[in-house]
């Protein structure tokens, strides 16, 4: 998966052309909306992605074929959270984002949780 391609169309009045970092920050600021979300996960933040796949870049991706946009997307998940229905809940809300907002079809959206808040230390 990657960020290589803008979303365009084109009608009788010219063209729409959408930045790939926009649809990213959409699905990014959408997810962050969900409660229990702690936060959405950038870089070498993702403990588990390096782990797997040793490689710097951002673990967060969509790929775009057509009309249609696929997710993946790390987050840190609060501590007392249930973890299926927290992802549920993204998926939900990042499809909506898809589908309502940019007017797109929503692909698989892969949800991984990979850190959980760790609760706060007593002073």
């Amino acid at each position: 998966m990657g960020k290589e391609k803008e979303v365009r169309e084109k009608d009788s009045l010219g063209s729409i052309t959408i930045d790939p970092e926009v649809l990213s920050d959409l699905i990014t600021l959408k997810a962050k909306d969900v409660p229990g979300v702690v936060e959405v996960l950038k870089g070498e933040t993702s403990r588990a992605l390096t782990r797997l796949y040793p490689q710097k870049g951002e673990p967060n991706r969509y790929r775009l074929i057509g009309e249609e946009v696929s997710v993946e997307i790390h987050l840190k998940a609060e501590r007392n959270v249930n973890v299926r229905s927290l992802g549920e809940a993204v998926q939900e809300a990042i499809r909506q984002e898809i589908e309502e907002l940019l007017g797109l079809r929503a692909g698989p959206i892969n949800v991984y949780i990979d850190e959980i808040k760790e609760p706060e230390k007593e002073k």
